[in-house]
């Protein structure tokens, strides 16, 4: 038997508790359940992240958190895209947010309100 290899079993009794001496671990004291050797460094689950293609100016308009909103291009252009406008007009609605996007005649830029 290679030293390698003996040594990562003499690792491995130690770590789980199986060497002759040393009590048995619990499952939550082992090495390995305590993410120690996890093989990605996402320290917050899947089920909890939020959604990146999601628009923060239009989720926080939806959930009622702001009632006006200046719009950047970019923000347009997702806009655009995700409710499937072609021109905006004197303003459109979108869809069931209960928001609508309109062009601000003093500042001429695009905005999002609420109503």
């Amino acid at each position: 038997m290679l030293f390698a290899n003996r040594f990562f079993v003499l690792i491995e009794k130690d770590a789980f508790g199986l060497s002759s001496g040393a009590p048995k671990l619990k499952p939550y004291q082992r090495l390995g359940t305590r993410g120690i050797n996890r093989k990605n460094l996402r320290q917050v689950p899947d089920y909890a992240r939020g959604r990146g293609d999601l628009n923060s100016k239009v989720e926080a308009m939806r959930h009622g958190k702001q009632k006006k909103q200046i719009l950047s291009p970019s923000d347009v252009a997702y806009i655009k895209n995700r409710y499937n406008i072609v021109d905006i007009g004197d303003g459109k609605q979108l869809g069931t947010t209960g928001g609508t996007i309109s062009l601000d005649p003093i500042t001429s830029r695009y905005i999002l309100t609420k109503s």
